[in-house]
């Protein structure tokens, strides 16, 4: 019998070249494209609208070593709109894609301040992309944190981020309930975009709470990193390619505001953690190159200077007040404690000169910085035995403050009112110049830098702290000559405490003055109640 010659030819596939290069329209169906322009005519036949030919990006040169665990694409609305098909897949409705636009362009700025990172131009745009409960929650804080329109009116609005603030809080929730957990750092920037909203809002505690459970998580989570660096910090993330700087960065700074407000945590805690990034501190460079490293080593000094504070306060059984000098007799172990603090500060200020003496033109990232150098200089003073410190010892460091409080707040350059700053340190540098110290003419300086444009930075709400100060002034100042330069010790309101109501939306101020009764000088209680701005 003949063979037939096919028999036992393996059959090939006839190979057919793949174009990348349809239209936008097609790529999302799936299908061929005939890749005419400006539209394609397979579009056209079945009555579809073509969106056109996206423009080839140049290819970046590569590297090697592993890639960043990011979402793929980055999108940026200010450089391009979105595709009807993209927008489909990430939008329910144009009302979700304008405020998340808003928050590009508008909110994002806004929140960084005077330190652009990437954390809130690319990664929790990244981020948002790929998760839905991070874009939820992205669109709310654009939808809140910016002055209402003609076409959007302030209530609607803030009902429309309420609610996608509870879909990305449900989301979340779900989430946590599946086998496969959330990625940490989506858990992270869910707790940092939730502490925001609940800042912005007035929820102290809750924003608090949140900040906390996201340190705790990012704790959690170095500690099991531990093989890879002998000491864990905030400076250097042990696996930049999981959790980036920009992230531990950010909590860091949160935790300082957090502990300035609320922090119920143990003795144990604050004393274990006065030693945190002891590492990072020892190796600090002689010369920061960059605000952002200068400004990495001040969040870290600062965290240990809480800590440490944290730590001296409950060991005086809570007797470390903000007005009361003589509860400062600490023993030989926490004065120690104290100067290995300024040390630090001190180390870091020569390292700062470089930036700082950039010039007149000098940007006002350094100058917050500097704010914030000051101002943890003025509470070392403070801490220190003695009535003196809270009159005329200080007054040159105080000017400072002031001074280059005004020079950040100017507006010359045209930026927005108001607003929402994650970080800065201007209002806790003016509180400090207005509540714990007695210098007259500063804290009315003070007083009105805060109520002249009020915002809000990090914990803090400008308008609440100017009106408080605006108080306390009133009060110590009734019956004081204008050249007196100082508030009289016995003119000092006593007790002074500020209470947040959240449910009624107010602040409530209380303090014991000295008066002149029927039968001599006397104890009487102020109170004074702050209704919020929003």
């Amino acid at each position: 019998m003949t063979q037939d010659p096919k028999a036992g030819t393996k059959h090939r596939r006839t190979v057919i070249s793949r174009s990348r290069n349809g239209c936008i329209t097609c790529k999302h169906r799936k299908v061929r494209c005939d890749e005419t322009t400006p539209s394609c005519k397979r579009c056209e036949k079945f009555g579809i609208k073509c969106d056109g030919y996206s423009k080839p990006c140049p290819k970046a040169p590569t590297t090697a070593g592993p890639k960043p665990l990011l979402p793929k694409g980055h999108f940026n609305s200010r450089t391009q709109p979105l595709s009807s098909a993209l927008f489909r897949q990430l939008f329910r409705n144009e009302q979700e894609y304008r405020y998340f636009n808003i928050f590009c362009t508008q909110t994002a700025p806004r929140i960084s301040g005077h330190f652009s990172t990437k954390l809130w131009q690319t990664l929790i745009l990244q981020t948002s992309q790929a998760e839905a409960l991070i874009r939820h929650a992205v669109i709310a804080l654009g939808a809140l944190i910016n002055k209402p329109t003609s076409s959007s009116p302030s209530l609607s609005r803030r009902q429309f981020a309420f609610h996608q603030y509870h879909l990305s809080i449900s989301l979340l929730r779900s989430q946590m309930l599946r086998p496969q957990p959330t990625h940490l750092r989506t858990t992270l920037l869910a707790c940092l975009l939730f502490a925001i909203f609940e800042t912005y809002n007035g929820y102290i505690s809750s924003a608090t709470t949140q900040i906390y459970s996201g340190v705790r998580l990012l704790s959690d989570w170095q500690s099991t990193q531990i093989h890879l660096t002998t000491k864990i910090s905030s400076i250097k993330s042990p696996r930049p390619l999981v959790i980036e700087d920009e992230l531990i960065h950010a909590f860091s700074e949160l935790e300082t505001e957090a502990m300035c407000r609320h922090d119920e945590r143990s003795a144990e805690l604050h004393e274990a953690y006065r030693y945190y990034g002891q590492m990072s501190i020892d190796t600090m460079p002689a010369s920061f190159q960059d605000l952002k490293e200068a400004r990495a080593y001040l969040i870290l000094i600062g965290q240990r200077a809480l800590h440490l504070t944290a730590w001296m306060k409950q060991k005086s059984n809570g007797a470390l007040g903000l007005r009361s000098p003589e509860v400062f007799q600490m023993r030989k172990e926490t004065e120690e404690a104290a100067m290995r603090m300024g040390m630090e500060y001190d180390r870091w200020e020569r390292a700062f000169e470089k930036l700082w003496r950039g010039g007149v033109g000098v940007e006002k990232g350094v100058l917050a910085l500097r704010i914030q150098l000051l101002t943890a200089y003025a509470w070392r003073n403070a801490m220190q035995v003695g009535e003196g410190v809270f009159y005329g010892d200080n007054t040159e460091l105080l000017t400072e403050i002031v001074e280059l409080a005004k020079r950040v707040r100017d507006n010359s350059e045209g930026e927005p009112d108001g607003g929402f700053g994650f970080e800065g340190g201007l209002i806790t540098g003016l509180r400090t110049v207005g509540f714990v110290f007695r210098h007259r003419r500063l804290k009315r300086e003070a007083m009105k830098l805060l109520l002249e444009r009020p915002w809000k930075e990090g914990l803090w709400d400008s308008y609440v702290v100017g009106k408080a100060l605006e108080w306390l002034i009133d009060l110590e100042d009734e019956g004081v000559d204008d050249d007196v330069e100082h508030v009289p010790e016995e003119k000092v309101l006593k007790d002074f405490t500020m209470s947040q109501d959240e449910a009624g939306r107010r602040t409530v101020l209380s303090g014991l003055q000295v008066v002149q009764g029927p039968d001599g000088e006397e104890m009487r209680r102020r109170e004074l109640v702050i209704l919020w701005l929003v």
